[in-house]
């Protein structure tokens, strides 16, 4: 795909609500339980969301792959809201071996679900089961969005591709700018990604307030982003925001004002190769 083509292209905006560890003592709407992500969802998908990345939460709060959960998060919102693909994460949180992870996905079999690459093949040995895992993943039809943290996970990544380990057509890799812990550095490795010529298209997210600086810099640049309380509760003038739908509505109105069309469900499907 040429760069003339990506610009083109519908913006696709993924919400991420709440993340693996937010409570509500650190801001009181974060939705947590299966009703209040069905609600966020809806609210999200009114303001221009198509992609809705899920996690959900033991009864203590803590970040869980329970496979029932998931099912019963996944139905509450396909009950509010059927202009979604809802995004199932995998994050290990320091928790979950590859194994388990990869079991989550064999039993749930979500139309779409995250991964970061450093997760599911920490080390050469865990190949094979990698291998296996995503060419079924493929044949069931489902989307695997790759996490990558830095330049050089896009290298391994683009390594894998070539090796046939990673086997999807339909790539929409996140690129992951800054970290919780030094969010100023947000900018600095979104210019780090942008530096490369990558052969895939891409989504981008950065932290706290850098969010939207790195937003804007994807929505210009052709590519696609994430937004959320999971990594960021601040509007562009710096206020917090009140809801992950004012987060929404805020950049894809600042993306339509910079002639970017925004992706609708049927644009966000093709994109990512997902069936009727």
């Amino acid at each position: 795909m040429s760069p003339n083509q990506i610009s083109a292209e519908p913006l696709i905006l993924a919400v991420a609500p709440n993340g693996a560890r937010l409570q509500k003592a650190a801001h009181a709407t974060v939705p947590i339980g299966a009703e209040e992500l069905a609600s966020e969802a809806k609210a999200c998908a009114e303001v221009g969301a198509t992609l809705f990345h899920l996690h959900v939460r033991g009864s203590d709060g803590t970040h869980s792959l329970d496979a029932g959960r998931y099912r019963d998060a996944i139905e509450a919102i396909e009950s509010a809201c059927l202009d979604l693909v809802i995004q199932v994460t995998t994050e290990a949180v320091g928790l979950y071996r590859p194994d388990q992870q990869i079991n989550l996905i064999r039993d749930l079999k979500p139309k779409s679900f995250s991964i970061a690459l450093r997760e599911l093949i920490p080390d050469p040995s865990h190949q094979p089961a990698a291998r296996s895992f995503l060419s079924w993943v493929r044949d069931e039809g489902i989307h695997a969005q790759h996490i990558l943290y830095s330049v050089e996970d896009v290298a391994r990544f683009q390594d894998l591709l070539h090796l046939g380990v990673i086997c999807d057509h339909h790539l929409l890799p996140l690129l992951v700018c800054g970290r919780h812990v030094d969010q100023i550095d947000s900018i600095g490795a979104y210019e780090k990604f942008a530096a490369e010529a990558y052969e895939f298209r891409s989504m981008y997210c950065g932290f706290g307030p850098a969010e939207n600086s790195v937003a804007e810099r994807a929505i210009a640049s052709g590519a696609h982003c994430r937004i959320g309380f999971e990594n960021n509760l601040y509007n562009r003038d710096g206020s917090v925001a009140q809801t992950n739908a004012e987060r929404i509505e805020e950049i894809a109105a600042f993306a339509t004002a910079q002639g970017r069309p925004l992706a609708t469900i049927d644009d966000t499907r093709r994109v990512l190769g997902l069936r009727d």
